[in-house]
């Protein structure tokens, strides 16, 4: 069939069988991206606790790296236990719920880089 003879429906469902070809690959990226992530950050969270474990740190400084060393290990447990479309899911139910904030915070983020930028001319 030459390319003039192809009909509306020929080329839709053409473009539908590319776009679903790219959107598995693209997925399959992205939970490779994901496993990686969280893999890098367990080792993140072993490499600075052996570097913490010899030394002589004050309660405060234990009590951060503690902090720190948790929250590397949610996010990673995170990653790891959540697909790419359930993150998507979080991330969008989030933006929703908290619009008016997200709204308010690029509003002034946008306000203080244009005063930054205004007074570097």
């Amino acid at each position: 069939m030459s390319d003039n003879n192809r009909t509306f429906e020929d080329v839709t469902k053409e473009a539908r069988e590319q776009i679903d070809k790219a959107e598995t690959f693209l997925n399959k990226q992205a939970n490779e991206l994901r496993k990686t992530i969280s893999h890098q950050l367990r080792e993140a969270s072993k490499n600075i606790n052996s570097q913490v474990e010899g030394r002589n740190l004050d309660a405060e400084h234990k009590v951060q790296v503690s902090k720190v060393l948790n929250r590397l290990d949610e996010l990673s447990g995170y990653l790891e236990n959540h697909t790419i479309e359930q993150m998507e899911e979080h991330a969008t139910k989030a933006v929703q719920e908290h619009v008016w904030r997200n709204l308010l915070f690029a509003l002034v983020v946008g306000m203080l880089l244009g005063i930054i930028f205004n007074h570097r001319d």
